[in-house]
This record gives structure tokens, sequence and C-alpha cells, in this order.
């Protein structure tokens, strides 16, 4: 089985203390997060897969983060991880 109970009592204590909104803004940070350590990782070597992981995950933050209808959050963490992308790469 892939959720065990004490999974599912984490999330429930989650949607409890968190709710949608904190749940969604904390997810878009972390994949946010992801995207910036993936990008930073390319510097060294250039890696098409780190690449396409980085682009993904820059793509969820920004999908966790429209959830929110906070379009100051949105464009602010949008511009943070843009900002610290590699050249070259668009938008």
């Amino acid at each position: 089985m892939l959720l065990d109970d004490v999974a599912v009592r984490q999330a429930r204590t989650e949607l409890l203390t968190k709710g949608r909104q904190g749940i969604e803004h904390e997810t878009a940070l972390k994949w946010a997060a992801r995207a910036v350590a993936a990008y930073e990782l390319l510097r060294g070597r250039f890696r098409l897969a780190l690449l396409s992981d980085a682009e993904t995950y820059r793509q969820e933050a920004i999908e966790h983060a429209s959830q929110l209808a906070d379009e100051a959050f949105l464009t602010a963490l949008r511009h943070e991880i843009d900002a610290r992308r590699p050249r070259g790469l668009g938008g």
C-alpha cells in the first residue's frame, strides 16, 4: 500500500492546520527551491535530463502559486526563479 495510516494522519493534520491556501503556498515554494537548485547544478556541467527536471520544477511552482489567487506572490515567485535561471532558456 502506498498510503499508510501515518501518511493519511499527517495529511489530515496538515489540512486542519494549514488549509489549502497554506499548502499551495508551501508547495509552490518547495518546487521553486527545487527548480533553482537544479539550475545551479547545471552551471558546472550541462546535463539535459537535469535541465528538463529544472523546467518541470519551475512549472510546478508556477502552477501551485497560481492556485492562490495572489498575483503579487505569483509574479514575485516567477521573477525570483527566472532571475536564477541560466541565460538563454527563455520564459
